[in-house]
C-alpha cells in the first residue's frame, strides 16, 4: 500500500523564502537585454559625453579653417585679377598699320606722346646680373632703339606709369633688358596713357624660333616669384607675348 506524503505548510513557506532570496540576488542581465546599462558607472558616461563634445569642437575648428582657406584663395584671385589688366591680343604681322585720323575742321589736334628722351633710350650702364644656364646662348644686349621687322617680347601693359616703372626695374634687376615704351609703339589703337614693358632685345625669325619660348617662360617665372615675394607687385607677367615692331 502506497502512502502519499503529507504536505508540510511550514516547509513550503521556507522553500518559498529561499527561492525569492536567491532570485533577488541574481545578476541584472538575467532580467532584460538593457539591464547591463544600469551597471555602467557614472564616470564612464561622463567620459563618453566629454569625448563627444571634444569631437564636435574639433570638427567645428576644421570646418572654420577650411572656409577661411577658401575665402583667402578667392581674395587672392580677386587681387590678382585687379593687378593684372588683360593684355591686348598680338597684332597680326600681316595687318597694315592704321594711320591716325585727321582732326575735324575746327577741332584741336590731339597732342602726341612726348618723344623718348636720350636718357630713356640709353640702356642701363654696367653689367647685368647673370641668369645662369636658363638663358645660356641668348644675346641679351639691348637694342639702342626699336628695330622695324624684329620681334619683341611684350611683358605687360599698364595704365599707371609708376606700375610700369616698377615692372621695368624688377626685370632689369634679374638681368633682362626691360624698357617702358608707349603702347602705341605696337598698337595705334592703344590709349595714350597705356604703357608697355618690353624686352628691348629684338629677335629675327630664326632667333625667335630658337629662343622665343625660353624668354617668355623666364619672364613668367620671374613674375610668379615677384608676386610671391611682394603681394603689392602690380603684375605677375602671366600673359607675355611676342609681337613684331612695324
Amino acid at each position: 500500500m502506497h502512502i502519499e506524503p503529507k504536505a508540510d505548510p511550514a516547509s513550503d513557506h521556507a522553500v518559498a523564502q529561499v527561492f525569492h532570496a536567491v532570485r533577488g540576488r541574481m545578476p541584472e542581465t538575467a532580467r532584460g537585454p538593457l539591464a547591463f546599462l544600469q551597471r555602467v558607472p557614472p564616470i564612464a558616461w561622463a567620459a563618453v559625453a566629454a569625448a563627444v563634445v571634444i569631437v564636435a569642437i574639433l570638427w567645428a575648428i576644421a570646418y572654420g579653417a577650411g572656409r577661411s582657406s577658401t575665402q583667402r584663395e578667392q581674395q587672392r584671385q580677386l587681387i590678382h585679377a585687379a593687378g593684372n589688366p588683360p593684355v591686348s591680343p598680338p597684332l597680326s604681322m600681316e595687318s597694315p598699320t592704321t594711320s591716325p585720323a585727321l582732326p575735324a575742321p575746327g577741332q584741336a589736334p590731339a597732342v602726341p606722346d612726348p618723344a623718348p628722351t636720350a636718357a630713356d633710350q640709353t640702356p642701363a650702364a654696367g653689367p647685368q646680373p647673370p641668369l645662369g644656364g636658363r638663358l645660356a646662348g641668348i644675346d641679351l644686349t639691348p637694342d639702342s632703339s626699336l628695330q622695324p621687322g624684329l620681334n619683341y617680347l611684350l611683358c605687360g601693359i599698364f595704365k599707371r606709369a609708376s606700375d610700369a616703372e616698377q615692372a621695368e626695374t624688377f626685370l632689369k634687376s634679374k638681368g633682362l633688358p626691360a624698357k617702358v615704351v608707349p603702347a602705341r609703339e605696337f598698337s595705334s589703337s592703344a590709349s595714350a596713357e597705356d604703357r608697355l614693358v618690353i624686352l628691348q632685345k629684338g629677335l629675327d625669325r630664326d632667333a625667335y624660333r630658337q629662343h622665343g619660348d625660353r624668354l617668355k617662360a623666364e619672364v613668367q617665372k620671374l613674375g610668379r616669384l615677384w608676386k610671391a615675394e611682394n603681394r603689392r607687385a602690380p603684375t605677375d607677367f602671366a600673359q607675355p607675348y611676342w609681337d613684331r615692331y612695324r
